[in-house]
């Protein structure tokens, strides 16, 4: 029987991966690459793990999710507020498998949370979602018991600054480790048919570490530091050799990654931008007020290159915090109120998306739905003349609307405008989180040295998989319903993903059987029938029925 491994790698790109296994730097790697089909696998847009781990595992673009990044504007409560992943609604992959009798195993992947009433297999949280607590993020019971025995650690207490530099490495690798160790562990001693295992650190190595790697990075110093990244993945490169050489005859490895990574040279503040041009306006006093927040942390910005800068970090979290608002929630709700509603126009409130505040939408709208297409123009114009004034040069390589990007439920409540800037990654924006700054350009806020881009990664190995085969316009969305037809499993036709036929080798039991599809409730129907028989079966256990 036919099964598949999917190892996830946060934030990978080719762009590092290829010279590098080239060059014999990743053995394992580079024998995957010669003995598989491989290529850059388009993630959403914009490319953020959340909501990118939700359409490779459900086959759906975020119109369909009602999600396109970790946080968004909640206007009844007027916060922005972290998202709620509905899985229950949204048919992903393992709830289909396991309707069907398969087994699956999602170790460390992020944002993914099944529940423990539905779900046949393994289940061990990612290092972003929920608690420490082992009653909150392990099942089955076993599991918990195993991770106790191992001193398992969810996630690495700290960044590079409250921990250092050397002793954050030190504990990435422990962490890393140890997952690592379980997942082979449980890859061994469990039943299961697809085992999908993510190194989520790949990602905060590159977000922390680049700067040191790249000489034209405007934060680059000379570090013992610059080989870090290569470092961390002839680590991983030595993780998924050990997967390798335990895979049975018929295993379908893959390798995928959500998004890819990128330098980050600028931070762009489009609310500013805006400002500038009336499209929003600030309440007043506002500006003033805040500009002293704005200089200490741009005096810690520049100390945390110097030796002082653990002690100054850890000063900051103890009296700088206090100039923040301590609340989070009141936090967040603070960047609503920098803003008069009933003055503006458009704003962007997370990264690189932009909304227009339409009336009857936004909590206090003020563009009638019929000026919408015509202010929507407007922007798009002002957005393609942005230029950085140092370089004189576009700061934005393309701008999409809505309608070209999602589709679905919640069209009406993603963003109208979405915006992939030059180089993908050379100006970037986190809307409400840069917001404080009052500028329009600005250098990188400490430990985002790198930022995400549009091109992850795509590889599949084993019996039926071409050899040496580069493949083209692989999406995110693709993932989801390949790894079904490998099953031998009809597709839902809501997935907006297709069949990646072009992987398989002609004479292949996989490339001779065409892809089937089927309404939605064909699966749903099955879970429904499976909750029924598990409650006959308690019932029965209980001596009630």
């Amino acid at each position: 029987m036919v099964r598949v491994v999917a190892i996830g790698l946060d934030g990978a790109t080719w762009d590092l991966i290829k010279p590098w296994a080239e060059k014999g730097e990743l053995p394992t790697f580079k024998r995957l690459m010669e003995n598989g089909s491989w290529g850059h696998l388009e993630s959403t847009i914009p490319p953020v793990t959340c909501p990118a781990w939700v359409s490779m595992l459900t086959g759906k673009n975020p119109g369909k999710l009602g999600i396109y990044y970790f946080r968004q504007p909640d206007w009844e409560q007027f916060v922005m507020k972290s998202v709620k992943i509905n899985w229950s609604e949204y048919l992903p992959l393992w709830k289909i498998l396991n309707s069907e009798g398969y087994y699956t195993n999602i170790i460390n992947t992020p944002t993914v949370t099944p529940t423990p009433d539905d779900y046949k297999g393994v289940y061990v949280q990612c290092p972003i979602m929920g608690s420490n607590s082992f009653d909150e993020f392990v099942y089955p019971d076993f599991v918990r018991k195993l991770l106790k025995e191992m001193n398992y650690e969810r996630l690495v207490p700290g960044n590079p600054h409250t921990l250092g530099w050397d002793k954050y490495l030190e504990k990435v690798y422990e962490v890393v480790q140890k997952k690592a160790e379980l997942a082979l562990n449980l890859f061994e001693n469990t039943r299961w048919h697809l085992f999908f295992f993510t190194i989520f650190y790949t990602d905060q190595i590159m977000h922390y570490f680049w700067h040191y790697m790249d000489k034209n990075h405007p934060k680059h110093v000379p570090s013992k530091y610059k080989d870090t990244i290569l470092e961390f993945f002839k680590f991983v490169d030595s993780i998924i050799e050990k997967f390798l050489n335990k895979l049975d005859k018929n295993d379908i490895l893959m390798l995928v990654s959500d998004h890819g990574h990128g330098p980050m040279y600028k931070e762009v503040n489009y609310n500013m931008y805006f400002s500038q041009l009336g499209l929003l306006n600030f309440k007043s006093n506002v500006v003033r007020k805040h500009k002293t927040r704005e200089i200490i942390y741009k005096v810690l910005g520049k100390l945390y290159h110097t030796p002082v800068g653990i002690i100054v970090d850890r000063i900051n979290l103890l009296s700088v915090k206090k100039a923040k608002i301590s609340n989070e929630a009141e936090r967040l709700r603070s960047k609503f109120d920098f803003i008069d509603w009933q003055n503006t126009v458009a704003y962007n409130p997370t990264v690189n998306a932009i909304f227009i505040n339409v009336k009857g939408r936004e909590k206090y709208g003020t563009v009638p739905r019929k000026d919408y297409y015509k202010i929507r123009e407007k922007i798009i114009k002002k957005l393609q003349e942005l230029k950085d004034p140092e370089t004189g040069k576009p700061v934005i390589k393309k701008v999409w609307v809505k309608e070209e990007i999602y589709s679905g439920k919640y069209f009406d409540s993603m963003p109208d405008i979405l915006i992939e800037p030059i180089g993908e990654t050379f100006y970037i924006n986190y809307g409400f989180d840069n917001l404080w700054k009052f500028r329009l350009f600005s250098e990188p806020t400490p430990l985002t040295y790198s930022t995400h881009t549009r091109r992850g990664i795509f590889l599949a190995y084993g019996p039926g998989i071409k050899k040496g085969y580069k493949i083209e316009n692989a999406k995110i969305y693709d993932i989801a319903p390949t790894i079904l037809h490998i099953f031998g499993l009809p597709i839902p036709n809501d997935m907006d993903g297709r069949v990646l036929m072009e992987i398989f080798e002609e004479d292949s039991e996989f490339a001779k059987r065409k892809p089937k599809y089927v309404d939605p409730s064909y699966y749903e129907k099955k879970q429904e029938d499976e909750k029924l028989k598990k409650a006959i079966k308690n019932l029965k256990l209980k001596g009630k029925l």
